[in-house]
């Protein structure tokens, strides 16, 4: 099974085992869903997915989803909206008869792969740091912490230059900090 719902500027997936999040408790998968309720977007993906139910109202079909997601052992999955643009491209349309047979990873990987086939080159897209004192000495092993546009986050250390780079990035504007460096010596410019 392969849903896909909104979350405000982020998405829900849920798919088979593999992924993130167990939910082993129905009130607390319910929990998690009925605010996603208020989406009507959201209501007819779930209809859709559980065309072959005897629920009648959303609050059946919410029920129902909550027991299939502990009883199956579905995981729920939060993306950004890059993966999730990329996923819904490749996904039937809700309300449409025909119901996908793979997971979005398997659509996501058959996209790259005839991405791959055209012999198009995937861009990429990485992070330069490069971390020098008043003086213009490069300080080295010093941990940095890079907010992506997707929300996660990426730490590690400068090398003895003072530089680091973080390669795989989705494009957008990113976040980089120095958790360790004196905040009160320090002054963004």
């Amino acid at each position: 099974m392969r849903l896909l719902l909104n979350d405000g500027p982020s998405h829900l997936q849920i798919l088979s085992r593999g992924a993130i999040r167990e939910l082993r408790d129905t009130a607390a998968a319910l929990e998690l869903l009925r605010p996603l309720a208020s989406d009507p977007r959201n209501m007819l993906a779930i209809r859709d997915a559980l065309a072959t139910s005897s629920a009648r109202t959303d609050q059946e079909l919410l029920e129902e989803l909550a027991r299939r997601i502990v009883n199956d052992g579905l995981q729920v999955v939060s993306c950004g909206e890059a993966f999730f643009a990329s996923v819904r491209a490749t996904a039937p349309a809700a309300g449409s008869s025909t119901s996908a047979a793979t997971t979005p990873l398997e659509d996501e990987e058959a996209a790259q792969e005839e991405r791959q086939s055209t012999m198009q080159p995937a861009e990429e897209h990485w992070i330069e740091i490069e971390l020098v004192d008043d003086a213009g000495v490069p300080v080295a092993d010093e941990l940095y912490l890079v907010e992506l546009p997707d929300g996660s986050k990426l730490t590690g250390r400068t090398d003895s230059a003072g530089r680091a780079r973080v390669e795989g990035v989705d494009p957008g504007t990113a976040k980089v900090s120095f958790p360790d460096l004196d905040k009160a010596a320090y002054t963004p410019k």
